[in-house]
């Protein structure tokens, strides 16, 4: 599932959108905004009031001229902070048992800071944006070059010593992800011990997203209930009043996923993306991918979507890169979202989604809505059932100008 912020900046002035989705299916076609309708969730409540937070708390920093990079971190901090979501407390358990989060965030400067399988850690994303902070001031003594991506105990170390803050790995463990935990291992080994004849079916997986833009956002988070558990991530992608872009992503992974395992949140080019090309008439585009991490990793959908996206394509990439990709032969349900913000030469800002699981949370919020108090607003929305989870795609787009 997806939470998307868009906002364009004119005079201090933005427009939000927020837009979520946990597993979605869908059709390719394109719209200029997504239909809303209402999703049953138990959680979804809470988790609508989690996103006007991480709204609110992201657009505190880009009204006061913080970088989109900065306004990532601390809506997708939110999130992490949240036990309804897949990343950092509450996220997915290991096969062992454990908490292992990835996270990564990327800015159109070339900036870029991930980390992967990380444990006793809170807030993952925090620890991205100082790798890539650090890595920005240049090389280390001796000339060694500053590293942009560290992943088990080495990145907990290095967090140490940055005097970032951490926590017992246990701490990060819910009661819900342990229940969902024990539901999912008892099942593994009763087909381990019992294998069937016939393939079973497992419940569905259920996960959700942001954004934030120019002053534009985006963030993903996930829903479940004991029985199903999150699929994968939590992500953001803003613009702020400089035209800054960037994109981010946080994410717990897949339930029983083996110790060690690196979903697309860390991997360049596949949870997130940002970019800026030269010349008079330069575009600024970032995007952050949600879904089945191997197949995300595999098609490097971040990068093809804010490619996409940029010239008002992202339905193309979505069917060609990703649903009609060879490299994903074999799989039957493809399962993935994107959320993309592009920024044109003259100021205008263009937010596109797409996506191929189940439902989705929109949330908005505008500048003006800030200053009168009214806040954010959130609902959820879910398609017809007749489409078919992870073999169609939805896409749609708004343009916001200044």
């Amino acid at each position: 599932m997806y939470l998307n912020c868009a906002c364009s900046s004119g005079g201090g002035e933005g427009e939000w959108l927020f837009r979520s989705w946990p597993s979605m299916q869908a059709r390719d076609r394109s719209a200029p905004i997504a239909r809303a309708g209402y999703h049953s969730n138990s959680n979804s409540s809470e988790l609508k009031a989690v996103c006007r937070t991480a709204c609110k708390e992201a657009m505190v920093l880009l009204e006061a001229g913080h970088t989109s990079s900065d306004a990532i971190s601390r809506a997708i901090s939110v999130l992490e902070n949240s036990p309804l979501t897949n990343a950092g407390r509450g996220s997915n358990l290991t096969l062992t048992g454990t908490v292992e989060c990835d996270a990564s965030i990327m800015d159109s400067g070339g900036g870029f800071g991930a980390v992967g399988a990380a444990s006793g850690v809170p807030n993952p994303i925090s620890l991205a944006l100082r790798l890539l902070q650090k890595s920005s001031e240049g090389c280390l003594p001796l000339g060694r070059v500053s590293p942009i991506v560290l992943v088990a105990e080495g990145a907990g170390a290095w967090a140490r010593q940055e005097g970032l803050n951490l926590c017992l790995p246990d701490d990060l463990i819910t009661d819900r992800a342990r229940s969902v935990y024990v539901d999912h291992k008892s099942r593994l080994d009763e087909i381990t011990a019992h294998p069937p004849v016939k393939k079973r079916k497992m419940p569905p997986i259920h996960n959700a997203r942001i954004i934030i833009g120019k002053k534009t956002i985006i963030i993903e988070i996930s829903l479940q209930s004991v029985s199903e558990a999150p699929l994968d991530t939590v992500g953001a992608v803003c613009v702020d009043k400089r035209g800054g872009v960037a994109g981010g992503v946080s994410s717990g992974g897949i339930s029983l996923k083996f110790p060690g395992r690196i979903g697309q949140a860390a991997v360049y080019g596949c949870g997130c993306w940002a970019e800026r090309d030269a010349g008079p008439h330069s575009r600024a585009v970032a995007s952050s991918t949600s879904g089945t991490g191997e197949y995300i990793i595999k098609t490097m959908l971040a990068r093809e979507a804010a490619l996409a996206a940029a010239e008002g394509q992202l339905h193309v990439a979505m069917r060609e890169k990703f649903l009609e990709s060879r490299l994903l032969t074999g799989v039957e349900e493809r399962l993935a979202g994107v959320i993309a913000v592009s920024l044109d030469h003259q100021g205008g800002v263009e937010f596109s989604w797409g996506h191929t699981t189940e439902s989705m949370c929109i949330a908005y919020c505008s500048s003006a809505q800030t200053h009168n108090e009214s806040g954010p607003t959130a609902f959820i929305s879910k398609l017809e059932a007749m489409d078919k989870i992870g073999k169609t795609v939805q896409t749609a787009g708004i343009a916001l100008h200044s």
